[in-house]
């Protein structure tokens, strides 16, 4: 029996409306255009706009749709099966990745609901890459030698959404970098680590009000400038070794954000 190829139900019209309203004044953006035409597609995907298992138009309607030419669609395209969107399959086309899978017993995004129950979380990995730069990251990790981060897009419920950057020596923990990011989607980073290396005994979290950064603000469904909760969160041994660093930001919510100073009821101990 032939498998059923999955079916190309976006609407041009709904998709080119999409397109032409993220896009706006392109011209005016210092960004590159694939960039630009890259957060517009991943931003459609996220609403829902373009779903799970659904086809893309091909590389020319999409031109079609666009003021850009088909070498920045390509490069558009190229980026979101990088960051784990879409993937391509040989005689079918480029297809949204289901990526909707609930974390097992979060530690940093437990919100309550009225009945004791949490609202379910569900993982998105956006980027994983080297860290390069400077910031409060290096003095957290200390010496690391192979320094990465993990971006994450967390959907909380069907209620709000959640930014998570996660630093970590993936030279100490390889297996951050080496698996597929698939595997990474909905994994509770650090029920991962433990039984690696040393174990995880402590988590210490800073807690501020300040304005979300421009492309944060955008993934969290903030405007640049609004306020919202980070958080700065310290993975640490027995020993007093930093294992990981942590930060989230948080829009407004009218839930309760829960914060266990005890590592024992999140380990199931």
């Amino acid at each position: 029996m032939a498998h059923m190829q999955p079916a190309a139900r976006i609407r041009a019209g709904t998709l080119g409306s999409y397109v032409a309203h993220g896009l706006g004044s392109a011209d005016d953006s210092a960004e590159p255009k694939h960039k630009l035409l890259f957060n517009v597609l991943a931003r459609a995907i996220a609403d829902g706009v373009i779903a799970p298992g659904e086809r893309l138009p091909t590389e020319t309607a999409l031109t079609a749709l666009t003021p850009f030419s088909l070498g920045t669609v390509q490069k558009a395209l190229g980026a979101l099966v990088e960051h784990g969107y879409v993937e391509r399959k040989r005689a079918v086309g480029t297809i949204v990745r289901s990526w909707r899978q609930e974390m097992d017993q979060p530690w940093h995004c437990r919100f309550a609901l009225e009945d004791g129950k949490w609202l379910p979380v569900y993982p998105h990995v956006l980027k994983r890459a080297k860290a390069h730069r400077d910031g409060p990251w290096r003095a957290a990790l200390g010496p690391a030698r192979e320094p990465i981060y993990i971006d994450r897009r967390i959907e909380i419920g069907d209620a709000f959404r959640v930014f998570s950057r996660f630093y970590v020596d993936a030279a100490r923990y390889p297996v951050f970098l080496s698996q597929p990011l698939e595997n990474l989607e909905a994994a509770n980073f650090k029920r991962i680590m433990p039984g690696l290396d040393v174990p995880l005994t402590r988590i210490k979290q800073a807690l501020s009000v300040a304005p979300a950064p421009a492309g944060i603000a955008r993934i969290v469904g903030l405007e640049t400038g609004d306020l919202a909760l980070h958080i700065k969160a310290r993975g640490h041994s027995g020993k007093g070794d930093t294992l990981y660093y942590q930060e989230l930001v948080i829009p407004p919510s009218d839930y309760d954000l829960w914060i266990d100073s005890r590592l024992e009821p999140l380990l199931g101990l």
